[in-house]
């Protein structure tokens, strides 16, 4: 399983699922509102962590192919976690992000034990491990450094739009990538263990 064919596989759902979620950031920011201590701006926020929670999870679930109650609630604990590093410094999300990413697929497919099971492609297959989250590493740090750059020179609903369209495609190849490393794992850590012992 490589990660084209985990996003060719959804694509039904990731399309509409990036989509839709860029079109509501963008409406929720429409009036221009200002970051203040108000309750229509905590809702708006409250509003925009939502759709991303619904958004990754619907994802992740197309990804894996199932739906786990607690998917959800990994997601936003996940979220919340990406976000209070990001408020002590802009930089750590990226690399969060990547670790989120590989503990989503496992809690998708309902393993015992995600956040070992997701770390488990480093032992297997190390190398296509390795070098697929430092390119992808890259990537979202350009893409973070993209985002807050644009935030400063662009605003609006449509400077909202095109962020979140990208993060959305983002997010679709890196559970893509994600994914197909969990599962790649998955087979070769099951064929190691159906393999017939020899000797004495």
């Amino acid at each position: 399983m490589t990660t084209v064919r985990v996003v060719l596989a959804g694509w039904r759902v990731y399309l509409p699922a990036v989509l839709l979620t860029a079109a509501a950031q963008a409406l929720l920011v429409f009036a221009d509102p200002v970051p203040a201590r108000s309750w229509s701006f905590a809702e708006l926020a409250l509003a925009s962590f939502a759709l991303v929670v619904a958004a990754i999870t619907v994802i992740a679930a197309a990804g894996a192919g199932r739906v786990r109650p607690a998917l959800p609630v990994w997601v936003a604990g996940l979220g919340l976690v990406i976000g209070a590093a990001a408020v002590l410094s802009p930089w750590l999300a990226p690399p969060l992000l990547l670790v989120g990413a590989l503990v989503l697929p496992p809690v998708a497919d309902g393993a015992p034990r995600p956040v070992r099971t997701a770390f488990r492609a480093f032992r297997v297959i190390p190398a296509r491990a390795v070098a697929g989250l430092l390119v992808l590493l890259v990537v979202a740090v350009l893409s973070w450094a993209a985002a807050l750059l644009s935030g400063l020179l662009v605003t609006g609903p449509l400077s909202a739009a095109v962020t979140w369209l990208w993060f959305g495609v983002l997010a679709v190849l890196v559970l893509g990538w994600s994914t197909a490393l969990y599962r790649r794992a998955a087979d070769l850590s099951r064929r190691v263990g159906e393999r017939p012992r020899t000797g004495p």
